[in-house]
């Protein structure tokens, strides 16, 4: 009898068991929503608006929704614009950290500097960027050790410089107009002295301080009986490009320069950046990033493509004959 209400007792358990089971699996409706996906908050910072940085904020996008992540649905992209503005600059970046975002996208080393220097925690990948070690935004290049990485876009000094010498095969003195606030900028030119003294040049600099400056700059270098203007990527110099170019026009005076949109801007030559390739590549480390890299870990990466771009327009003003090598190769754009 005791062996048989044992029995009875076990059957009773695994039944109140079964019971249970298909209660807590009848109480969850059919078809009842996946857990919801995680919706990314970015903040993307831009110094200024022009082409350059423009195409940089373009390529960004663009490899952030090749990626996975579209706008409104798995990530919220807060777009701000200084517009050249320092004060403009610290207040986005305060922004972003008090909204908590879990990316900042920084565009230049300025608005990088901005947003590093207000937070050490979230994490921050720029585009734009020439030094950053120089700019003092990361410790070195193979392991940045700060909450900071990215793609710089130091030019190719000796692609340049080798373009001049062919371009104006009798210059000897090379003017560069720059922005002395400008860390960047103020790195390019040491590097142009190093490249250009090796090769015989002569290096005048303007300095200025806004854009409004550019005009003037150019006219007292084109007055110094200069033979090129050498136009690094500076950000200053590149919102009043058309200033530069319409002196260099007026003078004769060719202009080599670092990047694509200055020859848009009505320079003569560029072999250097593709902006909107650059902001790609800073935009797949972003999608690194937001999936579980750190930037403490991430190597800085260098632009991986040049490009030749010839301001067909220009180059009929000037009356100047271009080399081969460059025009069998080259983008012509008016």
């Amino acid at each position: 009898m005791k062996k048989y209400f044992a029995v009875l007792l076990s059957l009773l358990l695994i039944l109140s068991v079964a019971i249970s089971g298909c209660s807590s699996a009848s109480s969850k409706p059919a078809g009842s929503p996946a857990p919801q996906e995680k919706v990314y908050k970015v903040g993307l910072i831009q110094l200024v608006e022009h082409p350059s940085l423009d195409y940089v904020r373009e390529g960004m996008l663009e490899a952030l929704k090749a990626n996975g992540f579209e706008q409104g649905k798995n990530i919220v992209i807060d777009y701000q614009n200084a517009q050249g503005d320092p004060n403009t600059l610290n207040n986005i970046a305060k922004k972003f950290v008090g909204d908590k975002d879990d990316l900042i996208i920084s565009i230049t080393t300025t608005a990088t500097q901005a947003v590093a220097a207000s937070t050490a925690d979230i994490p921050i990948v720029f585009g734009a960027v020439t030094d950053p070690v120089a700019a003092k935004i990361v410790k070195s290049l193979d392991k940045p050790g700060t909450n900071v990485t990215g793609v710089s876009d130091l030019n190719p000094f000796d692609a340049q410089f080798e373009m001049m010498k062919k371009v104006v095969p009798n210059a000897k003195k090379i003017g560069i107009i720059y922005n002395t606030s400008e860390v960047n900028s103020q790195v390019q030119v040491d590097k142009a002295k190093e490249y250009g003294t090796k090769l015989g040049f002569e290096i005048v600099t303007a300095p200025i301080t806004n854009s409004s400056e550019v005009l003037q700059a150019a006219q007292t270098l084109a007055g110094k009986k200069i033979d090129a203007y050498y136009v690094i990527t500076d950000n200053t110099v590149a919102t009043s490009i058309n200033s530069l170019s319409k002196v260099a026009i007026d003078h004769k005076i060719p202009t080599i320069v670092a990047e694509d949109s200055q020859v848009q801007g009505g320079c003569l030559i560029s072999i250097g950046i593709d902006y909107k390739i650059h902001g790609y590549q800073a935009g797949q480390m972003a999608v690194r990033v937001l999936k579980g890299a750190k930037p403490a870990d991430t190597p800085i990466e260098y632009h991986k493509d040049l490009k030749v771009v010839i301001n067909s327009e220009t180059q009929k003003a000037l009356g100047i004959t271009l080399p081969e090598e460059y025009t069998k190769k080259a983008t012509f754009v008016k």
